[in-house]
This record gives structure tokens, C-alpha cells and sequence, in this order.
């Protein structure tokens, strides 16, 4: 009882800022490259996946748009989301903490398209 009593306790909201602020800071650099990926896809897969999961478009209006039948926009979606994780996986390095949350994002030396991406935004910055 006089341990559990006279336990120190240790402040974690630097822990937990410090933690917030790399998480925040990684995700920013992953969703810079998202768009550029996604125009690495066949157009019949970024089309459909960059009007619903960029500009929010519902599926409905972009079978309307494309002139598709709604299950084939929701195939190409998906596809579109499996194609777009494969990307991520080959071109980047990313470092997952437990709870799966984003720690570190950095673009794979060997992932020509998206250095060529990278180098481009570093001269406009």
C-alpha cells in the first residue's frame, strides 16, 4: 500500500502531443501523395475512385457521369481501393504503431513515378 500510495506519476500529455503531432504529420505527407497514385491507375479504375473518394461523389452520379451501371461503378471503386493499396504498399515505407495509426510515411527510393512527384513538390515549396 505505501508503493501504491507514493507512486510517481508521470505527465503523458507531452507523450501523447508528441505522438499526435508525428501521426498528424505523417498522415499529411501520405494524403500529398494519394491524388498522384491515384492517377497511376488505369483510367477506368481512377475515374470512378477519384469522384467517390476524393470529390465524395455518390456512386449513383458517377454511374450517371461515366454512363456505367451502378455495380460496375462499385466494382471499379473497389478495384480501383485494392489497386491503389497495392501501390502504397510497393512504393512506400510506412510504420504502423499499435493501434494501426500512421506513425512514419516516406516514398520508396526504388518507386520512380512518385520521387519524380516528390522532387516537383520540393522545388515548388
Amino acid at each position: 500500500d505505501h508503493y501504491r500510495k507514493n507512486k510517481r506519476n508521470i505527465p503523458t500529455e507531452t507523450f501523447h502531443d508528441a505522438e499526435e503531432e508525428s501521426e498528424v504529420s505523417a498522415m499529411k505527407d501520405a494524403a500529398e501523395f494519394i491524388l498522384p497514385m491515384i492517377n497511376l491507375l488505369p483510367e477506368d479504375y481512377a475515374a470512378p475512385l477519384r469522384m467517390s473518394d476524393v470529390d465524395g461523389t455518390k456512386l449513383k452520379d458517377i454511374a450517371t457521369a461515366l454512363n456505367l451501371g451502378l455495380s460496375a461503378v462499385k466494382q471499379r471503386v473497389s478495384r480501383g481501393r485494392k489497386m491503389l493499396r497495392d501501390i502504397f504498399t510497393e512504393c512506400c515505407l510506412m510504420e504502423l504503431d499499435d493501434q494501426g495509426r500512421l506513425v512514419s510515411f516516406e516514398v520508396r527510393p526504388d518507386c520512380g513515378a512518385l520521387q519524380r512527384y516528390k522532387a516537383f513538390l520540393e522545388t515548388t515549396e
